[in-house]
């Protein structure tokens, strides 16, 4: 609202911009077997003392086909000690894109998730760049968890982000489904090792609280 002026009106949310973010504190005794001190990242101490976890921004606009054709992007930043698991290690080598390219203040690192483009017409929508993966059940922003701390699975079984192009159909009211290609799993603009993979699937509304993915 900070942008309406006195007739009511905001230039932003008026044409589909969006922004905003949100903090996250928080406290764990020991180290939770993933990012906190376990796995890859032995050598970062992140328990036994209160830390800031993310402070997370975004800045984007929907890309809405509904009435013919229609573009849009998202960038989202993150900064805290969970900043590493939002980074693309699956670079491997240090210095591409957000992943230790200097930016880091020991564990408190920065991270950019996502950063793509979209277009869109009618009940097709295509995204390209880099943007958060479809697969797996945790997830890098802390709203969308409900657990402060991570099962050891989240670090060594599912993606996290992915570089490439992604497509989604709405074929109906219930049905959407998705579909494209993707340089492997958690790269930031960098193919590494010529890795190649299809990333898809659909979600299906049962009724209005439950839906099948």
């Amino acid at each position: 609202d900070i942008f309406t002026d006195e007739c009511g009106d905001n230039w932003f949310t008026d044409n589909g911009f969006e922004f905003g973010g949100y903090t996250q504190f928080g406290y764990q005794s020991d180290p939770d077997g993933a990012f906190t001190g376990n796995g890859p990242f032995l050598n970062q101490k992140e328990w036994d003392r209160a830390l800031l976890n993310q402070q997370y921004m975004y800045f984007g606009k929907v890309a809405d086909g509904s009435e013919g054709f229609d573009w849009g992007f998202r960038a989202d930043l993150i900064y805290g000690v969970d900043g590493n698991e939002g980074q693309s290690f699956g670079n491997i080598n240090p210095g591409h894109y957000d992943f230790l390219n200097g930016w880091d203040h020991g564990i408190y690192e920065w991270a950019l998730p996502q950063a793509y483009g979209e277009v869109a017409m009618g009940d097709l929508s295509v995204k390209v760049g880099h943007f958060y993966t479809l697969i797996g059940y945790e997830v890098i922003p802390s709203t969308g968890q409900f657990f402060l701390s991570r099962q050891l699975t989240f670090w060594n079984s599912e993606p996290f982000t992915h570089t490439g192009a992604l497509a989604t159909y709405k074929a109906s009211d219930k049905l959407t489904v998705s579909g494209g290609w993707v340089l492997g799993m958690d790269t930031g603009f960098y193919q590494f090792n010529q890795g190649n993979s299809f990333l898809g699937g659909f979600s299906y509304q049962i009724d209005d609280d439950t839906f099948f993915y």
